[in-house]
């Protein structure tokens, strides 16, 4: 899935040399400066004189959205691609309200806040009936908002268990289906107003 030509300049200067003075974390960092997608490489030595490549490219976990400009994110939480793409329609988005820079090649978000984020996104829809519009994170990653229909927003911790609080916003919501905010950050409180 990696077009050759994208790297062709890293490839050209290792043409004609010696296949055993190749140093290839030299080679990977000159490669990932120029295309980041790159999760995975290997240099394969082969005599007489053959060098291979196995390249693997990043999957991406969410996309993050910064002023209007989408940024892909990986597991590690590190951004290597730039652009929304039709192929990552589906997976989530976030919307960083916090106005800080971001740039390719930076890890923007821990692991866990991945995968807090991918476990609501499933457990979510299940648990309240509703369909997710939207998550946004203001001023740090140990709080993300989630937007469903009809104008709910509902704030969720990154530093407890998803499946409790998911628990509380399906309760809140039997008891109080006309809430338009929803607080559970807290454990064994939920907070709401209309």
């Amino acid at each position: 899935g990696l077009d050759r030509n994208l790297i062709r300049p890293a490839i050209d200067s290792i043409t004609g040399a010696n296949i055993f003075r190749l140093n290839p974390t030299a080679l990977e960092q000159s490669i990932e400066q120029i295309y980041p997608p790159i999760d995975y490489f290997n240099l394969i030595r082969g005599l007489p004189h053959t060098v291979r490549l196995d390249i693997i490219l990043r999957q991406p976990a969410l996309r993050w959205d910064v002023n209007g400009t989408i940024y892909s994110v990986d597991v590690t939480g590190k951004v290597f691609d730039q652009g929304d793409k039709p192929e990552y329609a589906t997976l989530p988005k976030v919307i960083d309200k916090s106005g800080l820079p971001v740039q390719i090649g930076q890890h923007i978000v821990p692991p866990g806040f991945i995968t807090f984020l991918a476990s609501l996104q499933e457990g979510m829809p299940v648990a309240t009936q509703r369909q997710i519009a939207g998550n946004e994170v203001t001023d740090t990653v140990f709080h993300v908002d989630m937007l469903l229909d009809h104008d709910v927003r509902i704030r969720f911790t990154t530093q407890r268990p998803v499946k409790e609080q998911i628990e509380s916003v399906a309760a809140i919501l039997a008891a109080h289906p006309d809430s338009k905010v929803i607080d559970v950050r807290v454990p064994k409180w939920g907070y709401w107003r209309r």
